[in-house]
């Protein structure tokens, strides 16, 4: 396989903003200043809260990067009570979505930041992390843009360094050549291998970015690996 360089995704400062509804106006005014958090983008003095203050708990830890709408990540929670879920997304509409979801279905242990992935990563301490969850990141299916990929051999680097032993990473995508890359990073990672068969993943529902790639006729090809264990250690997922 041909080496390739670790290069940091080039961030893209210029986001979707979106606006709110009234009705999830009044969630995120009610529920961000106890549930979220923003780290802007470039600022070193930006800091990630203390978890288990935030959570007012210890627990292992599940990082839900990118999730769209947040239905996905509500399920994860229900599946995984005795873990402390943190989603994080940069896009205001679906972190007000997840909020809503939230209040709904009384799901006490998800915290939400909005925040660039990359910069998050910086701030988490190695070892520390039980899953990482990246579903249907944006493809950048240009070539000049490949740089902004989200899942690259930097990311999986950073996030195998931040796995505790046994820790999940788990990543899906519909764009075959994203899927090729993807596959190529992960080779490339020796701390990585893949998930045991005794082993599984939280089911989850099907995403509306899912949703679309199948009726578009593309298959979704997903990667669960894990940090390779030197022992026993914690199994985030289903027994």
């Amino acid at each position: 396989m041909t080496a390739q360089t670790p290069r940091r995704p080039v961030a893209v400062t210029v986001g979707r903003r979106g606006t709110l509804s009234p009705a999830l106006q009044e969630v995120w005014d009610r529920s961000w200043p106890r549930l979220g958090h923003r780290i802007v983008e470039g600022d070193p003095e930006g800091f990630l809260p203390d978890l288990a203050e935030w959570f007012g708990r210890e627990a292992p830890l599940v990082l839900d990067i990118g999730f769209g709408n947040g239905a996905a990540t509500v399920s994860l929670a229900e599946q995984l009570p005795d873990h402390n879920i943190v989603g994080v997304e940069r896009y205001k509409p679906g972190l007000a979505q997840l909020l809503q979801f939230l209040e709904e279905r009384d799901v006490p242990n998800v915290r939400l930041l909005r925040a660039d992935a990359t910069g998050v990563l910086d701030r988490i301490a190695p070892g520390s992390v039980a899953m990482v969850r990246v579903l249907f990141p944006d493809p950048w299916p240009k070539t000049r843009h490949h740089k902004r990929r989200l899942v690259n051999l930097w990311t999986v680097s950073q996030i195998a360094e931040r796995l505790c032993v046994g820790g999940v990473l788990h990543v899906a995508t519909d764009d075959a050549n994203y899927a090729e890359a993807i596959a190529g990073s992960l080779a490339d990672e020796p701390r990585l291998a893949a998930l045991p068969a005794e082993r599984s993943v939280p089911s989850r529902p099907t995403t509306a970015f899912e949703a679309r790639a199948q009726r578009a006729g593309r298959a979704v090809t997903e990667f669960v690996v894990c940090r390779r264990t030197t022992g026993s250690a914690p199994e985030p997922g289903n027994d």
